[in-house]
Formats: C-alpha cells, structure tokens, sequence
C-alpha cells in the first residue's frame, strides 16, 4: 500500500494504491467522519480501479483501556460491488494491519 495523500483530520480525506505486490492498480480513498483522540476512529474507505468503483466500506476503531494495554475493536462494514474476492481482499488487509499491530510495543 502506497499513500499519496494523508488529512488525518474530520473532513480529511487519504489517497492510496494498493493491490497484489508490484501490481497496485486498485486506488483507495478514505474519508474521516470522527476522530476522537485515544479513543474512536470513523471512516469511508472507497476503492475503485480504472474509475469503476469496486467496494465501499464504513469503519470504526474504538479503542477500549484493558488494565496496562488497550483493546481495539474493530468493527468493519464493506460493500462489494464485484463479488467475494473484493471482501476477502479486505479482510487480508486488515488482517495483516492488525498484526503488524499486534507487535507494536511503546
């Protein structure tokens, strides 16, 4: 994934390319609807390739305290607008997001 443009802000909106490793044809925008610092993301994330657009999702990042860490759950609304490989293409990417997550250590 290749970002070409990032407003982490409410009303910001992200571009991004992302596909198969070396061939990213798919482009991504990202529209954030609430942030609140610490505790809860809210966005549109929109992917279209050639300018037919291929999925629409709505997510939510809460971000819970668990003693000395804290929880994400994650909660992941995704429309396909060309079938289940759309939505297992988004699941594997934020399965390999959350991971890269997982071990990330302060």
């Amino acid at each position: 994934m290749v970002y070409d443009q990032s407003q982490f802000f409410v009303g910001g909106r992200d571009g991004y390319r992302c596909g198969p490793k070396g061939n990213m044809n798919f482009d991504g925008r990202v529209e954030y609807l609430k942030i609140v610092p610490g505790q809860l993301l809210v966005h549109t994330d929109m992917v279209h390739s050639g300018g037919t657009p291929l999925s629409a999702a709505l997510l939510t990042w809460s971000f819970v305290p668990a003693g000395h860490e804290t929880r994400l759950d994650l909660t992941v609304q995704v429309t396909s607008f060309v079938g289940a490989a759309m939505i297992e293409g988004n699941r594997n990417g934020h399965g390999i997001a959350l991971a890269q997550l997982a071990v990330f250590r302060h």
